[in-house]
């Protein structure tokens, strides 16, 4: 039997302690825990971190805070560099994972020699912890497999961004030799490592949730989208380190269909932000319908016939 590779746990903090509080609990009845957790308090001044309040989780636990804060991309990187297994998990303090996922990523990952991602599928909740199902995004697999970096590429040509980041494992080395998350990226900076990782080095994916996350359209990741001159910039500068420094991976036909997905993205959130009671809505009504495949038409002409052929699901299908 191959020995399964290491994992460091990442947690980001910054004045959260009901809900560190929440996800020390969690990881204290993991199946199997990580190798090494490190808490990483971005500077916080009301609710500081303590070691004696991490101590609990076990003795692979340890504290790492930083000298200002650094914002979430910061922190990231801080922990990235204070980690020392193969593969690292980032986990925001109100995200977290199913008791079998540390245990599930060993096993998939024990049977095959690299990867530069793995990730699951995941669940989303409410504020108030209420189960909204699976967070609907594209699925490059419908059973556990590991993608070449061909085939990666493609899934990602062909249907788009799979990652959900609090279910996502980043092969080490390989991010650190890429510079781990730039800022410039902002939020988006886990995403596109995850671009770059996977079609150089490839990609597992575990189409079970077995990770949880708070409703995404109130996360960071939906926030790109809703002030446009923020979002420009950030898909520009995206744009352009994929020309400037991965250009032999990233083809000028994929960037143009990146930014098309990206300005649809935009679109969509601007119109559900302009109808708010639909913001939660699984069933649309038919004027809505008409509107988004109408955005389809313009932005996704590729996608169209396959999400017409399918039943409504909600909203996160629409925004990858």
């Amino acid at each position: 039997m191959p020995t399964p590779p290491s994992i460091s746990l990442v947690v980001l903090y910054y004045e959260q302690p009901d809900e560190v509080k929440d996800l020390i609990g969690v990881l204290q009845n993991l199946a199997r825990a990580p190798d090494e957790i490190i808490f990483v308090d971005d500077s916080s001044t009301r609710f500081a971190l303590r070691e004696e309040m991490i101590q609990i989780v076990g003795s692979h636990t340890r504290l790492v805070s930083t000298p200002e804060n650094l914002g979430p991309v910061g922190a990231m990187n801080t922990g990235l560099q204070s980690a020392t297994s193969d593969y690292v998990h980032f986990l925001a303090c109100d995200d977290t994972v199913s008791p079998d996922f540390y245990a599930v990523a060993r096993e998939h990952l024990a049977s095959i020699r690299r990867t530069g991602i793995y990730s699951t599928n995941t669940r989303v909740t409410d504020d108030a912890g209420g189960d909204l199902g699976v967070y609907s995004l594209p699925q490059p697999a419908e059973t556990p497999a590991f993608l070449s970096p061909g085939r990666a590429q493609d899934a990602l040509f062909t249907r788009g961004s799979w990652f959900a980041g609090n279910a996502t494992l980043f092969a080490a080395q390989p991010l650190h030799d890429m510079g781990g998350f730039d800022a410039a990226l902002e939020e988006y900076a886990d995403a596109f490592a995850c671009y770059v990782l996977s079609t150089r080095w490839g990609a597992f994916f575990e189409p079970r949730a077995l990770a949880v996350k708070r409703d995404p359209l109130s996360g960071r990741n939906m926030s790109i989208y809703h002030d446009p001159e923020k979002s420009r910039k950030i898909c520009s500068a995206v744009i352009e380190k994929m020309g400037r420094d991965h250009a032999d991976i990233f083809s000028a036909e994929f960037t143009r269909r990146f930014e098309r997905r990206w300005r649809f993205n935009e679109r969509t959130i601007g119109f559900y932000n302009s109808n708010a009671k639909l913001s939660g809505s699984k069933s649309l009504s038919p004027p809505a319908k008409i509107w988004l495949a109408v955005l389809f038409l313009i932005y996704r002409p590729s996608d169209l016939w396959r999400r017409l052929t399918r039943k409504h699901r909600p909203l996160g299908d629409f925004l990858h």
